[in-house]
This record gives C-alpha cells, sequence and structure tokens, in this order.
C-alpha cells in the first residue's frame, strides 16, 4: 500500500513536471508550432491550422505523422520515466526494508542493554536489582534485628552480672561480720568460762 501511494505521488510529481516544462518551453516559444510547446498546444495549433470544410477539418498528413511522432515520443518519454520512477521505488524500498532491519537490531541491543542495566550477575545466576535490592534489605533488617536482640541480651546478662557481684561482695561482708561477731562471742563464752571456773575454785579452797 505504501509503495503504491509512492509511486503515485512520484508519478504525480512527474507529470506537474512535464506539464512545467511544456509551459516554460510554451512561454519561451515565440509562435506556436508542431515543433515547440506540449502536446496540447501542438493539438490546438494543428486544430487551428488546419482547413474548415463544413463541419470537418482537413489537416495535412505530415502534421499528423509529425504530431504522431511527439506524442509517441512523449509517451516513450513517460515511460521511461516511469521505469525510472520504479526504479527509484525499489531502491526506496530496499533502504527502507534496511532501515527497518537496523531499527530492529537497535531495539533488540536496546532491549539487550535495559535487561543487563536492571540485571547483576551473582554466581553465574542473573538476578534483577529491584529483587536483589530487596533480599539485601532483608538481610539488613534481619541482622540489625539479630544485633538488636543480642544487644538487648548483653545488656540484660552485664546488669545480671554487675548485680551477682554486688550481691556477692554484700553476702560475703555480711559473713565476714557474722564471723567476726560469732568469735567476738565465742572468745566471751570462753573468758565468762573461765572466770567462772576460777570462782568455783575459789570457793572449793
Amino acid at each position: 500500500m505504501k509503495q503504491t501511494k509512492l509511486l503515485f505521488a512520484l508519478l504525480i510529481g512527474m507529470i506537474f513536471s512535464f506539464n512545467f516544462n511544456g509551459l516554460k518551453s510554451q512561454e519561451t516559444a515565440t509562435t506556436p508550432s508542431l515543433d515547440n510547446g506540449t502536446i496540447e498546444s501542438q493539438f490546438d495549433y494543428l486544430i487551428t491550422k488546419s482547413s474548415t470544410y463544413q463541419d470537418y477539418k482537413v489537416v495535412k498528413a505530415y502534421w499528423l505523422s509529425k504530431l504522431r511522432s511527439h506524442v509517441s515520443d512523449s509517451l516513450k518519454a513517460v515511460k521511461n520515466n516511469f521505469k525510472n520512477t520504479q526504479k527509484i521505488v525499489k531502491a526506496k524500498n530496499i533502504e527502507i526494508d534496511s532501515l527497518r532491519s537496523n531499527i530492529r537490531n537497535t531495539n533488540d541491543k536496546l532491549t539487550i542493554a535495559i535487561r543487563e542495566k536492571n540485571t547483576l550477575r551473582i554466581l553465574g545466576i542473573q538476578i534483577n536489582k529491584t529483587a536483589y535490592n530487596s533480599i539485601m534489605w532483608s538481610i539488613t533488617g534481619i541482622l540489625a534485628l539479630f544485633l538488636l536482640i543480642f544487644f538487648a541480651l548483653y545488656k540484660r546478662s552485664n546488669t545480671i552480672t554487675i548485680q551477682t557481684k554486688t550481691d556477692l561482695r554484700e553476702t560475703k561482708e555480711d559473713f565476714e561480720a557474722h564471723r567476726k561477731r560469732a568469735r567476738e562471742r565465742e572468745e566471751r563464752l570462753v573468758h565468762d568460762l573461765h572466770a567462772e571456773k576460777n570462782k568455783n575454785k575459789a570457793r572449793q579452797l
């Protein structure tokens, strides 16, 4: 369809060009004749210069022959122009097909480039960047959560350790104070017992 439209447009342009050249030659011609101007002007010249007999026109034979030759030459020129136009159209179609092929190749390369840009190769596996980012952020979030849990456990353990050490120190201090009081009480009892023995001996004497 596109080839037909292009061919039609070139044909119309060629006809306009041919008519324009004919008009230009008609303007430059000094007097109308069968040797100058367009085919239409030559027909007009033939009709004007021919003799009239009743309702008929008497045309000279060599005028008709000359006009026929001019018409034949014009038709040959049109055919040659048409063939040239066909060649041009064919060449343009080949060029268009080549451009379409280049566009397809470019689009394929662009698609591959975009796919490679949006993917990462990890351990020989193609991974989409969006999926990769999601996985990495998920791993980061999980690691951060574990870190917070470990930190909380460490802080709790450290608090328990400090409290245990404090309690142990206080227990030792209480134990030392209790042992000191017990020794003092024992010494006082021994002293009292010794004093009581001395009293008993004094009574017996």
